[in-house]
């Protein structure tokens, strides 16, 4: 009793005791915010372990339980108090497949739906947004058609689990629940190929944003200069690439993140067209749209592009030759990873819009690469561009505007 009485005085004397509840929830709140998908540890339990003051305080807020981590092995007391502690907040659910030393595809599908009826009869009306790591494509299947969440407006998908990837996932079952999540806007995948089946009403016309990425390893052929994939499967073939878009019929927003698709074979239709898609953001992925001039005119209504990463060199320096893909509505231009060297052909193209009659373009530099010196060549070479009338007075280069 004496060892306990003189530890909770200890405590009451630390520093951190006396920060006011209101300053240690938040702090709190950001460490929730920053933890990864681990399962086997939660910031949110760890806290809520250290005193009983802690405790208490943790409970009290229900926005620190409202991201359930969902395993198959996952106690359903846990899952209940989740539950209970995030009161009526809505939920973020996150799903992780078996491991594969874990029970055989024929016993998943019962522990799976035993699972599902814990969700459909607790809290699917309450799910905002979702997230499923590493499962098999007809247990995705079996997961995404029996639940009716009329709230969930972000779904993730990845193929990978701790390393383990699922070759092939027929996505026709993301995109065929317009009834079952009418909310849905904003969808992602990561390190898979999609295939949507061409028979069948696959359709998500909710849909606004699209995401695939790719967390492939690249690597750099030494004579070309030309980037290369570490694994064919994460690349998508540009047939299937429209067939995913011809899907979402309002889709306003599309991020590549990684080399996604197959762009440089220019097999993309002639004819196909997305006039709706405002937003296009390039992620190491830049040197392939340089390749592929049909993919410009495909989303000709575009008016912020976003490019990052890699080979931006590349795609400025094929800037000229996109006579026809000049973008006449692009009023924002945010490029990240700025190096030097990387803006020839750039004055050209911003040439080739004010002949065309386009208007000025306000752009973004962040996180410029390189020394001080030559990042304040690339500065005045943007600033000279500003003063020509060929950028908007407003633009600006690492968070400073340019004059």
């Amino acid at each position: 009793m004496k060892r306990l009485q003189f530890n909770r005085k200890s405590n009451q004397l630390a520093p951190i005791s006396r920060l006011p509840d209101e300053i240690l929830l938040l702090v709190m709140a950001e460490g929730v915010k920053c933890q990864t998908n681990e399962v086997s540890f939660r910031f949110e339990r760890a806290i809520s372990r250290v005193s009983s003051h802690w405790r208490a305080l943790a409970i009290s807020d229900p926005s620190l339980w409202s991201c359930v981590p969902m395993t198959p092995n996952l106690p359903s007391r846990l899952f209940d108090a989740y539950l209970q502690r995030s009161l009526n907040n809505l939920l973020c659910l996150e799903f992780r497949g078996w491991e594969p030393s874990e029970p055989p595809s024929k016993q998943r599908r019962g522990l799976l739906q035993a699972y599902l009826d814990l969700i459909l009869s607790n809290c699917a009306f309450r799910i905002h947004s979702m997230k499923i790591f590493g499962m098999e494509t007809e247990l995705l299947e079996l997961f995404v058609f029996q639940l009716r969440m009329p709230v969930l407006e972000h779904l993730s998908v990845y193929s990978t689990l701790d390393g383990r990837r699922t070759d092939l996932l027929d996505v026709g079952c993301i995109f065929d629940i317009e009834n079952t999540v009418p909310a849905l806007h904003s969808l992602e995948f990561e390190d898979m190929r999609l295939f949507i089946p061409t028979d069948g009403n696959n359709d998500a016309p909710a849909v606004k944003k699209l995401r695939l990425t790719t967390t492939t390893a690249y690597s750099r052929n030494a004579d070309s200069g030309d980037l290369y994939t570490g694994h064919g499967t994460s690349i998508i073939e540009p047939s299937d690439f429209y067939n995913v878009l011809s899907t979402l019929p309002n889709l306003r927003c599309i991020i590549l993140d990684g080399r996604v698709v197959d762009l440089a074979s220019n097999q993309f239709p002639v004819l196909a067209t997305f006039p709706l898609v405002e937003t296009i953001q390039f992620y190491n992925s830049v040197a392939v749209l340089a390749e592929a001039l049909a993919f410009i005119n495909v989303f000709s209504g575009v008016n912020h592009l976003i490019l990052g990463g890699s080979d931006i060199a590349s795609f400025t320096r094929n800037l000229p030759m996109l006579a026809q893909g000049t973008w006449p509505f692009l009023k924002c231009l945010t490029i990240m990873d700025l190096e030097p060297g990387s803006l020839d052909g750039f004055p050209g193209w911003l040439n080739l819009r004010r002949e065309a009659g386009h208007p000025k373009l306000h752009l973004e530099v962040l996180a410029p690469i390189g020394p001080a010196d030559e990042q304040d060549t690339v500065r005045e070479t943007l600033r000279n561009l500003v003063t020509d009338g060929l950028l908007c007075d407003s633009s600006r280069f690492n968070g400073y505007e340019m004059l």
